[in-house]
């Protein structure tokens, strides 16, 4: 089906491109020229199925063109448009053959209403033309035609009944043909509407004019079944000599009357979203003028919405920068947006309002595109005077924070923190006053103006001025401990430095005070030289500032009392005898006293704090594994164990460990106190010795008695060697005197290493079975020993790693005394036994006992039970400390006349190491 053309014939551009536009929307093949020569060339070469005429043509009359156009093609439908629409021009034009006339500025909708009707009507022309010429032939094509619209195609004839009824009409009415042929048009209407309809048709009849023919209009249709539907008619009439018919092409527009009701409840919804926006918000058009202005944007500027309608807003809203100096329009950046088509978002600049004063603003302007042509702009706006105010008042703070986190004194920061709330807040001067105590008075302390504000006479007289409580701004702040504000302190009763307040024009002020432990300590205040209403904000912030600074002057006060307790501390830990370490969990020295600086550290602390504890110590491994148990089990919680010792750089140090939570929820540490005891291991090595030479003399005729038997029988069998001839007899008797001699090898060898010196011995397995047999044989030599009769009960137990030595006294001592305890008669009963992780050792006796009065001195130094002359009083307490050192227990239980257990427990542990001394 071919596309309708359209000829356009008008000299204005804009109204040739605008109607191009809607036509080729509306499927139409558009041609369009501006001038009247060129549309008759046109129309000489190619047919247009309708042509759009402007009467006032730049070269031709449009009268002319539409004769001359009207002659070349007869069947070319002519609709004038002009923007003097008078009564001549229009009967003109419309004898000379125009289909339509319209008047500018034209109705769109009209436009394509009659064009519809044009090329409707236009075929139901040509093919009356063809019905002429041949009417029989053609009546069934043109009756096709009228059966294929889409648009229900009605005809009347004068008295308004139905003649004609296409296909469409019963699709969209509901009747068929043969129901609807005969039947008034007033069927097709709701019945309100036919009174007036009935009324028209008469006016029709008597005078064969009416105001409908020609146009497209619009009206409410009823269909067979009741229901109402909006319709769009255009309406034509013909008179033939049978009478006056008339034809209605109808077209149901319940789908654009849909869409339209859409566009209004959608245009309805945006108004109201505008309406109640919180934000301004106004429209431009390409010349900067206000287009439409929401409630909150003309509530803001001080303006009443009509007022700013069509007004260019640069001009009301936007002329001057803050300082007053003019705006350019070319710098803009909300018409930038008219201007480059890109938004604008500007984040910190002022409007003015209508009464003069300004605001502070955040904007974007966004331009606002229609077919593709920048049209206008939308701008946006938002008052931020309360977040700049909150801003400021947030610098306000911050400032003062840096300036105390920055500041050792009070003296130091408060000319910076008056500076800083003066310059952010906008006040002219501030000042800091501090109680006098002994005066019971505020004395100012501190002054800050801002530069060239000529207040150094008020300044001065602040300076010698003493307020006691509830005098001044200042005093009833201190008396009362809040914050106060005064609208002019020139008029103000309590002030007493009025006169001078209004000789340099302060009006305003307010002050706060400053806490300190629950104590007024200062009063800081303001001036400003404008009078200025009570702002609860500031003097909410203010009051918190007041407290960072009492805050301040507190921490301050308390680090000062820190470093005097720190260095009191210092002195007491210097000046105590043992050297003191602290470590962490990863074993890392934190701290170190005086002493441990001299023992490990040479001369700088810093040599100690954070180096390793063994590498501090210098401790050997099997020390260090040692030192990691009793670490971890402090660390634990676990019994801390006996005081161990170790050997570095040829000195002995005795330690000791403890648990140590300086704050909560800081991971736990471990403290070391550690003595030096070279020297008193000298003296104990010394005073072991002694012991043993004691307890050898009590031995000696127990070797007298060993050695002389058999140096007697060696004696005898060599006089007999010098007298014996005979070889066997000769080897017999050497074999014996070998034999005894090895004997006295041995009691000789087992006393010397009996009284060697221990302290330089080191550690080994030690089996104890052995050295239980081996103490029983040493002190069964001695003279005391007689008829005792020895029993053991041993286990399996696992070897210790001890000093042989000191394993030595310690069984000898014990069995020794409980030998003693029997003279010569008893059991003496040894076992040995693994119990709860530890490997116990018990000797018994069945001998006198000890008095339950001295069980709880006997392991004291030089306590003895003996009669004088028979003991030091050492041993015990020697055999109390070896068992101690290996981290083991002693413990004895005693009943006089029945005997006496001694039952040494050393832990599994020991048999790893024991010590390094």
């Amino acid at each position: 089906m071919p596309v309708p053309s359209v000829l356009i014939v008008d000299d204005n551009p804009d109204i040739r491109d605008s109607l191009s536009d809607m036509l080729i929307h509306e499927g139409y093949a558009v041609e369009s020229i501006g001038h009247g020569a060129e549309a008759i060339r046109l129309v000489k070469q190619k047919r247009y199925g309708a042509a759009i005429l402007d009467m006032q043509l730049p070269d031709l009359d449009g009268l002319s063109v539409l004769k001359v156009l009207t002659e070349l093609d007869p069947n070319l439908p002519i609709v004038v448009i002009t923007a003097h629409g008078t009564m001549e021009t229009r009967s003109g034009s419309l004898t000379r053959g125009a289909f339509a006339y319209l008047t500018k500025p034209y109705d769109s909708g009209e436009v394509k209403a009659i064009l519809r009707r044009v090329f409707s009507v236009k075929g139901l022309e040509v093919r009356a033309e063809h019905v002429e010429q041949a009417l029989r032939a053609s009546e069934a094509r043109f009756r096709t035609l009228v059966e294929s619209a889409t648009d229900a195609i009605v005809l009347a004839d004068h008295r308004g009944h139905i003649i004609s009824w296409n296909q469409a009409a019963e699709r969209l009415f509901g009747y068929s043909k043969q129901d609807a042929l005969g039947r008034p048009l007033t069927i097709l209407m709701p019945a309100r509407y036919r009174p007036s309809y009935e009324a028209a048709l008469a006016q029709l009849e008597r005078t064969g004019r009416s105001p409908l023919l020609g146009k497209t209009l619009e009206f409410t249709g009823l269909t067979q079944s009741g229901r109402e539907l909006p319709l769009e008619l255009s309406l034509a009439s013909w008179t033939t000599p049978d009478g006056t018919y008339y034809s209605g092409i109808i077209r149901d527009i319940s789908e654009r009357k849909r869409a339209e009701d859409a566009l209004r409840r959608l245009s309805r919804h945006n108004q109201l979203l505008l309406d109640s926006a919180g934000d301004g918000i106004y429209g431009l058009d390409r010349e900067g003028r206000t287009t439409f202005i929401n409630p909150a944007a003309a509530r803001m500027l001080g303006w009443e919405i009509a007022d700013l309608l069509d007004r260019p807003m640069h001009d009301v809203v936007h002329h001057s920068h803050a300082d007053g100096s003019p705006y350019p329009l070319e710098t803009c950046p909300i018409y930038a947006a008219l201007k480059d088509g890109a938004v604008h978002q500007v984040h910190n600049e002022i409007f003015w309002r209508k009464d003069g004063t300004r605001f502070p603003v955040e904007y974007v302007s966004t331009p606002v595109h229609e077919d593709g042509s920048l049209v206008g702009a939308v701008v946006v706006f938002k008052d931020i005077s309360e977040r700049k105010r909150a801003g400021s008042l947030q610098q306000t703070q911050l400032a003062v924070s840096h300036v105390l986190a920055a500041a050792e004194t009070l003296e130091d920061a408060a000319p910076h923190i008056l500076q800083a709330v003066c310059e952010t807040a906008e006040w002219e001067i501030g000042l800091l006053w501090l109680v006098d105590h002994r005066a019971r008075a505020l004395r100012c302390e501190t002054i800050w103006q801002k530069p060239d504000a000529g207040l150094d006479e008020f300044a001065a007289l602040s300076r010698a001025t003493a307020l006691p409580p509830g005098v001044g701004l200042p005093g009833r702040v201190w008396a009362a401990g809040d914050t106060a504000w005064v609208l002019d302190v020139v008029n103000d009763p309590n002030f007493p430095r009025a006169r001078a307040a209004a000789r340099v024009g302060l009006h305003a002020a307010f002050a706060f005070p400053i806490r300190v432990g629950g104590h007024i300590h200062g009063v800081i205040e303001f001036f400003s030289h404008a009078v200025r209403e009570p702002d609860g904000t500031l003097l909410k912030m203010m009051a918190d500032i007041g407290l960072k600074i009492g805050q301040f002057v507190e921490r301050k006060q308390a680090a000062q009392a820190l470093v005097r307790a720190y260095e009191e501390t210092e002195k007491i830990l210097a000046s105590l005898p043992g050297a003191i370490l602290i470590v962490d969990g990863r074993q890392e020295i934190v701290y170190a006293n005086a002493l441990a600086v001299q023992y490990f550290g040479g001369h700088h602390r810093a040599t100690l704090v954070r180096r390793r504890l063994h590498d501090a110590l210098k401790l050997p491994p099997p020390a260090r594994e040692r030192l990691d148990r009793e670490l971890a089990a402090v660390g634990a919680g676990k019994p801390r164990p006996p005081d161990p010792e170790f050997e570095a750089d040829k000195r002995v140090y005795r330690y000791r460990l403890f648990p140590l939570v300086l704050r909560a929820g800081e991971p736990p540490r471990t403290g070391m106190i550690v003595w030096d005891v070279t020297e008193e291991r000298q003296i104990q090595d010394h005073l072991l010795q002694a012991e043993k030479l004691a307890s050898l003399g009590t031995m000696v005729s127990g070797m007298a008695h060993e050695i002389n038997n058999p140096v007697q029988a060696i004696l005898g069998m060599a006089e007999l060697l010098l007298e014996e001839r005979e070889m066997e007899k000769v080897r017999e008797y050497a074999s014996d005197i070998i034999g005894y001699a090895k004997h006295v090898s041995g009691v000789v060898r087992d006393f010397a290493s009996y009284t060697r010196v221990t302290s330089r011995d080191g550690e080994c397995e030690v089996d104890l079975h052995e050295r239980l047999a081996e103490a029983v044989k040493m002190v069964r030599r001695g003279p005391h020993f007689g008829y005792v009769e020895v029993v053991t009960a041993f286990e399996p137990v696992p070897l210790l790693r001890t000093r042989k030595a000191e394993i030595d006294q310690l069984f000898i001592n014990l069995i020794n005394n409980a030998v003693q305890a029997m003279n010569g008669r008893g059991r003496l009963t040894l076992s040995t036994a693994v119990e709860q992780e530890q490997v116990v050792v018990r000797i018994d006796d069945t001998g006198c006992g000890i008095p339950k009065a001295m069980l709880h001195k006997i392991f004291d130094p030089f306590f003895t039970t003996k009669e004088p002359g028979k003991g030091t009083g050492l041993g015990l307490s020697i055999v109390y400390r070896i068992v101690t050192k290996y981290g083991g227990t002693l413990g004895v239980e005693s009943e006089e006349g029945k005997g006496t257990q001694f039952t040494i427990r050393f832990p599994l542990r020991a048999r790893v190491t024991a010590g390094s001394t």
